[in-house]
């Protein structure tokens, strides 16, 4: 991931709707801007100006997004729409939309052991 490459995962049962929260999932560095429209063309196949949404640490969420409820697990199923913190917007861009936010998804070591 560190030298731009793409990675797809598959992990237990498969599930139904549009958020495979961590078991079907494309993984890239968050860092790269260039592998948005990489993925969205040549993996996806769909509009290359689609965002992608990061999975966080739930304990380090807030060190990276606005949050409502510091500390605790705020967006485990991609519900939640949150602010980038200015600080950090230019360190993810993959995943920073143009208004700031972020469809975040927050993991914990309990709910999702991968």
């Amino acid at each position: 991931l560190d030298s731009s490459g793409v990675v797809a995962i598959y992990n237990g049962r498969s599930e139904m709707g549009p958020r495979a929260l961590g078991h079907r999932s494309i993984l890239a560095d968050p860092r790269k801007k260039g592998l948005v429209r990489f993925i969205n063309e040549a993996v996806k196949s769909r509009e290359s100006f689609r965002p992608f949404a990061p999975s966080a640490l739930a304990e380090e969420a807030e060190k990276w997004f606005e949050l409502g409820s510091p500390g605790s697990n705020a967006s485990p199923y991609m519900s939640l729409t949150a602010q980038v913190k200015e600080s950090k917007r230019a360190q993810i861009p993959a995943v920073t939309h143009v208004d700031g936010s972020s469809r975040l998804q927050t993991v914990t070591p309990d709910a999702e052991p991968l």
